[in-house]
């Protein structure tokens, strides 16, 4: 019965780690965004230049 609760916990440990990183890679996505306010336009610039090349 100790091995169960052993995996359980590691198991816990696991997905709370995986937890905070993608807590924390999707705080720095809204940071990169709120820093550079003119990346939506640029994105649209350089996609409409590619489809005139197509």
């Amino acid at each position: 019965m100790m091995k169960v609760k052993g995996k359980h916990l590691i198991l816990s440990f696991v997905l709370i780690v995986t937890g905070f990183i993608l807590a924390l890679n999707y705080e720095m996505a809204n940071e990169q965004i709120s820093i550079n306010p003119g990346y939506e336009r640029q994105w649209e610039r350089e996609d409409e230049l590619r489809n005139q090349l197509i």
